[in-house]
């Protein structure tokens, strides 16, 4: 055995942090800053990643001209419903630890070791479930209730039946659904560094959504993808991207493509839907 010496310990305690607010006037708040919830999932850089792409994209619109600075009062809107989720979902995971699920019997002989093994096996995956699985908490958030998201007639809420049950969805606040177009080619390697339209080039709101983004200086790349694998992805031919790749829109035409932009961009604007 190797000789241990503790020189010194320093008592951990875990946390629930909310702050009430994410920014206030120059001054933005983003991942342990703004949140802390219990390790037990890790979901803590994951939600603080998320705060920094999310805050990242609406500072550089803003800061590039494109957008107005009511676009970041959107920020706390979209994330602080994630950091309050995240720390409920981390909060639960703490309450079975590995004492409550601990067996003298994993620590004797052999025999006594395969006779628990099995029994202990499926009280950690049951108890344990929404901390091995959660894949629906890091890739299913949605903004769907944002005000710079076009909901649309065609969006419909989507609740899964436990954490780990991820489906992707094109529905308007949700991350955009990933496919391979080939072996080293990702739909997302073609998404633009801002808004991307991604879809059938032949639907009838491409040309009017690129002109009104040329027109209004709203970067704005197209990504063309056969009618019929749009649909398969998109449930309709054309999506709108954000930076952050979750979808801000999607139909076939908007109503008015240049209020269309304006409210995902974070300008005041009417309600609009889809044709």
């Amino acid at each position: 055995m190797v000789p241990i010496e503790i020189l010194a310990t320093d008592p951990w305690r875990a946390k629930m942090a909310l702050s009430n607010t994410f920014g206030k006037g120059r001054i933005f708040l983003a991942g342990d800053a703004a949140h802390q919830n219990p390790p037990w999932g890790g979901h803590g850089f994951n939600t603080g990643v998320g705060d920094a792409v999310n805050i990242g994209w609406k500072l550089a619109a803003v800061l590039n001209g494109w957008a107005p600075t009511s676009l970041l009062a959107t920020y706390e809107v979209e994330r602080r419903p994630v950091a309050v989720e995240t720390i409920a979902v981390a909060t639960q995971n703490m309450a079975t630890l590995a004492p409550e699920l601990a067996d003298p019997r994993l620590m004797g002989s052999d025999d006594k070791f395969a006779a628990a093994r099995h029994q202990v096996a499926e009280v950690v995956q049951r108890t344990k479930a929404s901390e091995f699985h959660s894949l629906n908490l890091v890739l299913g958030t949605t903004y769907r209730s944002s005000p710079i998201v076009v909901a649309g007639a065609s969006a419909r809420q989507e609740t899964p039946d436990n954490l780990g049950d991820y489906h992707p969805s094109a529905t308007p606040g949700a991350r955009l659904p990933h496919t391979w177009l080939s072996p080293q080619k990702s739909l997302y390697d073609l998404l633009g560094r801002e808004f991307s339209l991604v879809g059938d080039p032949h639907a009838a709101g491409w040309t009017p959504m690129l002109e009104a983004a040329s027109e209004l200086s709203i970067p704005l790349t197209p990504v063309e993808l056969r009618s019929e694998l749009a649909r398969q992805l998109f449930e309709v031919p054309l999506v709108l991207v954000r930076p952050d790749q979750h979808v801000a829109w999607r139909g076939t035409a908007p109503d008015d493509a240049r209020e269309v932009l304006l409210r995902v961009t974070g300008h005041p604007v009417m309600p609009v839907g889809e044709r």
